[in-house]
């Protein structure tokens, strides 16, 4: 119930929908392709394409490519190369 003279902040959100998405700082944009860093158990990366979707609050939709619990490199695109190993920094 809200008092006469009463102000308030409310937000909407639509087309909300369960999907795989990644930071935006892990997506490289080659022409018109995207890809992404993956990182294997031994801590080798590769350097897959992907189909994006909607964008949203710093986060990118993952239609394909990609699956749930795949290990990626969220920052520090520039320093890694395709089949390089890396040292993991788990946040």
């Amino acid at each position: 119930e809200l008092l006469s003279g009463s102000l308030l902040e409310i937000t909407v959100k639509f087309n909300l929908r369960n999907a795989l998405s990644v930071p935006d700082t892990s997506i490289m944009m080659e022409g018109e392709k995207s890809y992404i860093y993956t990182v294997s158990k031994e801590n080798i990366t590769n350097k897959i394409e992907v189909d994006i979707g909607s964008r949203n609050d710093g986060k990118v939709e993952i239609l394909s490519g990609l699956n749930k619990g795949d290990q990626i490199v969220a920052e520090g695109l520039k320093k890694v190369r395709p089949l390089g190993k890396i040292k993991p920094i788990k946040k």
